[in-house]
This record gives structure tokens, C-alpha cells and sequence, in this order.
């Protein structure tokens, strides 16, 4: 998977890499795929060398090479580490609220898990994402490499691409089982448990873990 990642992590033109999946635990067939909307947080590549206007927008703290880079991808916890460091480093609380909510989905349904997202370019507001950066091609490839049991789409995108995917998509080499989450940012705490324990229960059914 390593090597699949490589070719969707950029950088974008503005230096900033994308995040089109992290791994927690060895990626294998059969697991659990989460598909968010898209990262919130920027890492940037230390060695771009673009537009200099693009220089003030990087925090050096969030800097890193290509090779750091792909290191925490398919490390879920030395990921979760540069995350928190990169977010206290750059004035931010070390966690947004919905990556607290993905983690008790991730610990709910149990590792290895993947959790991905349906565009791989950070931006805090899906309406902040450029038109040229609305690109979904890592998508399909990503569920054809990891042929995962459960797909727990977590956005409007990645319900449509789901349904197209899981009954009309011909280039489709599995059939995962489905489920169709609210944001986690848009709903209460009641709900979000809720939906972790749904979520548990169809992995344990799956004998995913």
C-alpha cells in the first residue's frame, strides 16, 4: 500500500500534501474502510519549491519530506503523534472534535482499519476546496488494492460514489458491505454513539475482528 499511496500524495501546486488515507494496523483484505469527506489539517513538503507566495502560508512545524510523510500514513499511531504535535505547534487545540468522533468510530469497529478521504486536499470547509482539487481518482483504486468487508461512508460524496460503485461500477473487484453515516461534526453526542455501536456490531457480524 505504500507504494499505492505514492502516487496520491502530491504535493498540490500550493506545496501542501494530500491525505487521500491513513493507515491503522497493517492493511489487509477484508477490513474496515472509513471514507471522510477530506483532511483538515495541512502538512506541507519541506522540499517544495514553488510560488514563493505560497512560503508564508507553512508553518515550518507543519513541514515534513515526502519519505516522513508516507511514514505516518501507514502508521496510524505516528500519525495520530504528528498530527497532535503539528496542530498544538501551529496554535490549534491538539484535536478537532470530528477526529475525536473518527477515533471512536475507528476504536469501535477495531483494528486494522483504514480511514480515507473522498478529496485528499486539507481544507477546513469542503466550500474551501478548489474546483481543480475536487478530484475523487484515488477512490476506487483505494477499494480495488484493499478490498475491504465494510465501507462506512461518512459524507453526501462518498454516498453517491457508493451506490454507483456497489451497482453499476464495472471496474468494481468487490462487493463491501455498507454503511451510510451522518458528518460527524453534524450530529450529537447520543447519535455519534449510536452509530459507533452500529458500526461495531456489522464488524463483529463480519467477524472483522
Amino acid at each position: 500500500m505504500r507504494e499505492w499511496l505514492r502516487k496520491y500524495i502530491g504535493p498540490a501546486p500550493d506545496g501542501v500534501f494530500y491525505r487521500p488515507a491513513v493507515f491503522y494496523g497493517k492493511p489487509t483484505p477484508g477490513q474496515v474502510l472509513i471514507m471522510a469527506l477530506n483532511p483538515k489539517t495541512p502538512i506541507y513538503d519541506a522540499q517544495f519549491g514553488g510560488p514563493a507566495r505560497y512560503a508564508k502560508t507553512r508553518h515550518p512545524a507543519a513541514c515534513m519530506s515526502s519519505t516522513e510523510y508516507l511514514d505516518i500514513l501507514m502508521d496510524g499511531q505516528g500519525f495520530e503523534r504528528e498530527y497532535q504535535r503539528i496542530r498544538a505547534a501551529t496554535g490549534l487545540r491538539p484535536m478537532s472534535r470530528s477526529h475525536m468522533r473518527l477515533l471512536e468510530l475507528i476504536r469501535a469497529v477495531g483494528i486494522p482499519v483504514t480511514l480515507s478521504n473522498y478529496y485528499r486536499y486539507p481544507t477546513d470547509k469542503k466550500e474551501d476546496i478548489p474546483e481543480t482539487e475536487k478530484r475523487d481518482d484515488h477512490v476506487l483504486p483505494l477499494i480495488n488494492e484493499l478490498r475491504p468487508a465494510l465501507v462506512i461512508a461518512l459524507c453526501e460524496d462518498a454516498w453517491d460514489f457508493m451506490d454507483e460503485y456497489l451497482y453499476a461500477e464495472p471496474a468494481a473487484n468487490c462487493r463491501p458491505e455498507y454503511l451510510e453515516f451522518d458528518h460527524p461534526a453534524y450530529v450529537t453526542d447520543e447519535r455519534w454513539q449510536g452509530l459507533c455501536k452500529k458500526a461495531g456490531q456489522k464488524a463483529k457480524e463480519l467477524k472483522i475482528r
